[in-house]
């Protein structure tokens, strides 16, 4: 017998920004951190949103300073994302 789950969809009510991190839930997961320059984090909120289950992106992630993860940057980039930044540049 296999057990089937169900995907959770991202909620726009459940991700916290403090400035500098975005997290996301009751665990407070870590979706992106912004150190430089403008902060796109509702950019970034509209994207998940729109193209992500939340146990896929965290899958995407997880680890990525291990090597077998992807940045947060890549993980959307791999759906189509494009920053503000470079919209505008190219």
């Amino acid at each position: 017998m296999t057990q089937s789950t169900t995907p959770t969809y991202f909620q726009k009510e459940q991700f916290s920004w403090d400035g500098m991190y975005l997290h996301y839930g009751e665990n407070r997961d870590f979706i992106a951190r912004f150190k430089y320059g403008r902060k796109p984090y509702k950019t970034w909120i509209n994207f998940l949103v729109k193209n992500f289950t939340v146990e896929e992106y965290l899958g995407l992630i997880k680890n990525h300073h291990m090597m077998n993860g992807l940045t947060p940057l890549a993980a959307l980039e791999s759906k189509g994302f494009k920053s503000p930044n470079r919209r505008r540049w190219g």
